[in-house]
């Protein structure tokens, strides 16, 4: 699962977010631990998924465009439908504070080797910047 675009990022955490796309139901039968019981931890499950696809948005900052039609970190595209706009914009808190979390996590940045582009992007002052 890895993104092309950012509406791909925003599709997918708009997929886990929103409860009548995916119940927590579904979460539960599709992402299960065989060692966890897993009644009442589809909330932290849905977190950690949606902690992931900060990650990936991070992860669109340090690709590399070859050709000219490639536009990774481009604006998303805004749905028509006003309900659909308003459910994305409800969304938007909850990514922040996600996003938020992952750059915070400076050990895991450096694991994973996107220590680098978050600290560009502050020192530039755009894009993802907490």
């Amino acid at each position: 699962m890895l993104p092309k675009s950012i509406d791909d990022i925003f599709y997918w955490f708009h997929r886990f977010v929103d409860r009548s796309n995916l119940r927590i139901e579904e979460i539960e039968v599709y992402f299960r631990f065989p060692d966890l019981d897993n009644y009442g931890i589809s909330h932290k499950v849905k977190y950690w998924i949606c902690a992931y696809i900060c990650l990936l948005y991070i992860r669109q900052f340090s690709l590399h465009e070859y050709y000219t039609y490639q536009n990774h970190t481009g604006m998303p595209n805004l749905k028509d439908d006003k309900q659909e706009l308003n459910a994305m914009l409800q969304s938007i808190p909850f990514f922040t504070i996600c996003l938020k979390d992952v750059m915070s996590n400076k050990k895991f940045l450096k694991t994973v080797g996107l220590n680098t582009i978050v600290k560009e992007r502050r020192n530039r002052k755009t894009s993802f910047r907490s």
